[in-house]
């Protein structure tokens, strides 16, 4: 049986060309629309494990400002897990991180054949660290305080490289989502779906079987606070 919000999927589709509809009277292109929502929400989803609960929500928040889909962890243990049993296209990752620290589990994803780019987000500042976090199996190390910006420029920046070349496709019933061209299939025809509605899909497939409430749609795909372009946490 098909989950209810799949089903409702159709419904969500309605809604966005009533929603194009009432642009295009107001004389607004739909190829600006079109080009306007590509550019908006280009679709990264990146796990973040942070102890630090403060500024892990500071990194969510301009993440999903930025219109990627964000997985947040503040265990070690329970962060390696989800990072091997899901897809992500990238994983930020502390050292300092309780039942297990980030240099352990980059060197463990890496031996169990987990080949997500890792973006290391650490205090600890020397060139030794940085080395150590590189040669466990990070591809990038970003020190503490640090602008927005640039982890969210390091962030595309692994997420061009080669697909990790696992999970391919989600499927629920008779509907399938193909992670990396981002195309939708329902009983073998495809669906057009703007990258919007595609975030809202594969965020409903992956939590298939599952209680979704209003307030998780909107910390994870709708949010729009505003977030400081700089951070100062505290070390970890």
């Amino acid at each position: 049986m098909v989950p209810w919000h799949l089903k409702s999927f159709g419904n969500i589709l309605h809604a966005r060309r009533l929603s194009h509809a009432s642009f295009l009277q107001k004389g607004l292109p739909r190829h600006k629309l079109a080009i306007t929502s590509i550019r908006r929400y280009w679709v990264v989803r990146i796990l973040v494990i942070e102890d630090d609960i403060t500024l892990a929500r500071v990194v969510r928040r301009g993440l999903l400002k930025t219109g990627h889909t964000v997985d947040l962890e503040h265990d070690g243990r329970e962060g390696e897990y989800l990072a091997a049993e899901r897809c992500y296209e990238a994983i930020v990752l502390d050292i300092m991180l309780p039942t297990k620290d980030g240099v352990s589990i980059a060197r463990d994803l890496r031996r169990h054949g987990v080949r997500t780019p890792i973006l290391i987000l650490s205090a600890r500042d020397t060139v030794e660290d940085t080395i150590a976090g590189l040669d466990a199996g990070a591809d990038d190390y970003l020190r503490k305080p640090f602008v927005f910006a640039e982890l969210n420029a390091r962030l595309r920046s692994l997420a061009r490289r080669e697909p990790v070349a696992a999970m391919p496709e989600l499927t629920v019933g008779e509907v399938t989502l193909n992670l990396a061209s981002r195309t939708v299939m329902r009983a073998g025809h495809a669906v057009d779906a703007t990258p919007r509605e595609t975030a809202f899909l594969e965020y409903f497939m992956r939590r298939a079987g599952q209680i979704v409430t209003r307030a998780m749609l909107e910390e994870a795909l709708w949010s729009t606070a505003a977030t400081s372009s700089r951070t100062s946490p505290k070390s970890t």
